[in-house]
Order: C-alpha cells, then structure tokens, then sequence
C-alpha cells in the first residue's frame, strides 16, 4: 500500500499573505543532515510494554543532531521574520506564551519546500524505524514559535504535541540566549498526570496551564549551534520551551511528521488544533481524513487477497468509515 503524502494544495494569496523575494530551497545548501548520536526508547521514559505496543514504534526521541547547514538556519531566520511581519494569524489560545502565527507553509514557498523534502523525511524515517510522512495538514505541518518581547511572557508551559512526530529546529545560536533551551519531562503521561492532579486527555490540552515541575526529572537539551534540532514522538514526550531570562529573538522552526502507514491509528489531537488560529484548519482536517481513507480503500482492492478471510475486509472497511465519520462530524458541527 503506498504511503505517499497526499500532494500540497496552495491556497490564494487572498487567505495568506504571499512572503516576496525569499530564497529558493537547495537541499544541497540548506541541509546538512548528520545521524544523532544516540536516541531514548519510550521505556526509558517508565512507559510499560502495554503502552508501547500500541505505539507505531518504541522510538521517544532523539540527542541533537544537525539538520540545516549555517546557511539554512540564517535563510530559515530570516523567512520566519519576514513570516512574522505579514501574517495576523497569531495563536488562538490564551494560555500560550510564545507567538505562533500559522500558516508559513502557505505564505513561503521555502519553508513549504523544505518541510516537504523528500531526503528530509527519508532521513527523519531512517531514525524513527518506520515510513513517516509531512503531516497532511500544513496548518500543524509547518511552524515558526517566536519568543515574546517580554522575558517574564515566556513561561510556554509544559505539553505534548497534538501531533504524532516533530522536529524541533533552533534558528540563532543558542549560545547568545539566557535561558531558552528545550526542556523535557522524564516521566509518562499517566504519571505527570496524576502528579498535576489531571486525567491524561486533559494533559493534551493543557498548553500553557502547566507550571513547574519537580526539577530532579526535568533534562535541558544543549543545542550545538542554530540549525541543530531533535526528532521525538511529541504525543508522549512532555516538553516546553525554558522562559527566557532577558529578552532575545528566541526563533524555533517545527515541522510535523507522522506514520505513512493509515493501519496505525490517528493520534492528530483535533480536540486541542481545532483552537488554533487558521482560516483552512477545518478542511484541512477533512482533507486529512479523506486521504487516509482513500489509503485504506486502496488496501481492500490492491493489497489484499482474495483469500483474505471476510473479517480482515470487514475490519479495513470499519476504519475506513471511521474516518469518514470524523470528517463529516466536522463539517456538520
């Protein structure tokens, strides 16, 4: 069954600011991909054997590794300001901290190209185990976080992704900043959970709610250089971005990833993306859904055989119509 992402709709000018004169993406500049000198397994984190069966794959997150050459961290800076100076899309929720304007896959054919990137994705599966594929919905699929004037406005919050897999890419030299470095909770769902005095569901819509956490389980990341990042399975891992301690163009670049096999369930959080601030997120979503179903359509006429017992096509059909469900709940709601 291919996994292919479906193919980028780009929408009009009229709905997202177009950015001008913006370089063109070379994967051959702008890249600079180096394997990560170790990952950390979801085991690590207490998560029992139950749990991670249910996963796509055991994989957490990784060390810091090099994704964009110094070249491409400058040209991704420099695309995230001019972003950022055009677009009104801020972020919906109130409790977020940190500015995060949507939409920069539609506004900047580089950030578009770049998050799109086949070696990018190759590579990024390569890590993981397993076929990851661009998020279809390019409102959660690409973003630039930006820090607040205000250092005391950069307490972010601790939260786990509403999507399955991302990589979190710093833009300027993380050296310059005080404070300001990626942070992430040793600890599972279930336990920060109970610790805060919420159920698990609540804690994947609790974005800017969370306060400090006991520090002997907090771990800061050391970012080498601007166009480092790291890859996890944000939907597990709690993170935040550490508030900064004097005021600094603290500039993150996220880009949004998940299993190009429809098999694995949908982990996409619609309950907490359908707050964000974007005129396309809703059909997106629906456009979202629909491929997934078409993928599994497509494994009832090619992949399966037909010697295949009538329970295994009735099991593909059932999700399939679950998908459709979802989509159709969306738009009559």
């Amino acid at each position: 069954m291919s996994t292919d992402a479906p193919p980028f709709l780009v929408n009009s000018p009229g709905r997202f600011p177009i950015i001008e004169d913006e370089p063109l993406f070379d994967a051959d500049r702008h890249l600079s991909l180096e394997m990560p000198s170790g990952t950390i397994t979801l085991d690590a984190f207490g998560y029992d054997e139950s749990t991670i069966e249910q996963c796509p794959t055991d994989f957490a997150m990784t060390t810091p590794f090099s994704v964009l050459s110094p070249e491409g961290a400058k040209a991704m800076f420099e695309v995230g300001a001019a972003f950022r100076s055009v677009s009104t899309l801020t972020e919906g929720n109130p409790h977020a901290a940190y500015i995060k304007p949507r939409g920069s896959a539609y506004s900047s054919r580089f950030v578009r190209d770049l998050w799109s990137c086949t070696r990018l994705s190759e590579f990024f599966s390569d890590i993981v185990g397993i076929k990851l594929i661009p998020h279809p919905m390019p409102s959660a699929g690409a973003a630039f976080i930006f820090a607040p004037q205000d250092p005391a406005r950069t307490n972010q919050g601790w939260h786990l992704d509403s999507v399955g897999f991302t990589c979190i890419i710093a833009l300027n030299d993380p050296s310059e900043l005080e404070g300001g470095a990626f942070q992430y909770y040793r600890g599972t769902g279930e336990e920060i959970a109970a610790l805060i005095g919420v159920t698990k569901e609540e804690l994947r819509t609790s974005v800017g709610q969370l306060g400090e956490l006991p520090a002997d389980n907090v771990v800061n990341v050391a970012y080498g250089r601007a166009g480092c990042g790291l890859l996890m399975q944000g939907n597990h891992i709690l993170h935040r971005g550490e508030p900064l301690r004097a005021s600094a163009p603290r500039t993150v670049f996220a880009m949004s990833y998940m299993v190009g096999d429809v098999k694995c369930p949908d982990v996409t959080n619609w309950r907490e993306m359908s707050k964000w601030n974007s005129p396309t997120l809703r059909t997106e979503f629906v456009r979202h859904k629909a491929w997934r179903t078409k993928r599994l359509l497509e494994q009832l006429t090619i992949d399966l055989s037909l010697d295949d017992d009538a329970s295994t096509y009735e099991k593909v059909i059932d999700l399939a119509l679950a998908e459709l469900a979802e989509a159709k709940n969306e738009l009559e709601r």
